[in-house]
């Protein structure tokens, strides 16, 4: 486990994130990060997810803490957990997203689509940012899956 320093680039309207980070601390899909503003009214630090590779860090899944800005300075710790594999024989997968957002399965697609594997994302919430190969089905057709 690491700990350092990143910067907030940017909040996207969707509510995540670009963080500005070394490469070390880049998370895995799968894993996560402990993040922490400086003199924030925040006791404890939050968890933010990888969505996406940045050129010099990460995307990381909505929400962000609202108290962020760009150019704020915020503390690191992690990679924290194992991460997923998706194994090389997968020809067709389905992502279900439970909560309320499928942001942090993100990082999987862009892995699975270079196996060149078939990808349905299920879930309940509106998708944006997907490739058009994905196949996106509401949450109460995961029974026909």
């Amino acid at each position: 486990m690491k700990i350092d320093k990143g910067k907030v680039q940017e909040i996207l309207l969707d509510g995540s994130a670009r963080i500005q980070c070394p490469p070390d601390l880049i998370p895995a899909s799968g894993q996560y990060l402990l993040a922490h503003k400086n003199a924030s009214d925040a006791p404890l630090p939050v968890s933010i997810f990888f969505m996406d590779s940045t050129s010099n860090g990460f995307r990381c899944a909505p929400p962000t803490p609202l108290d962020w800005k760009p150019g704020d300075i915020i503390n690191l710790r992690g990679p924290i957990g194992h991460g997923f594999n998706i194994p090389a024989s997968a020809k067709k997968i389905a992502l279900i997203a439970f909560d309320e957002s499928s942001a942090r399965l993100y990082g999987l697609i862009s892995t699975a689509l270079k196996q060149n594997a078939e990808v349905v994302l299920i879930g309940n919430t509106r998708q944006t940012d997907l490739p058009e190969v994905v196949e996106v089905q509401p949450l109460k057709s995961f029974a026909d899956v």
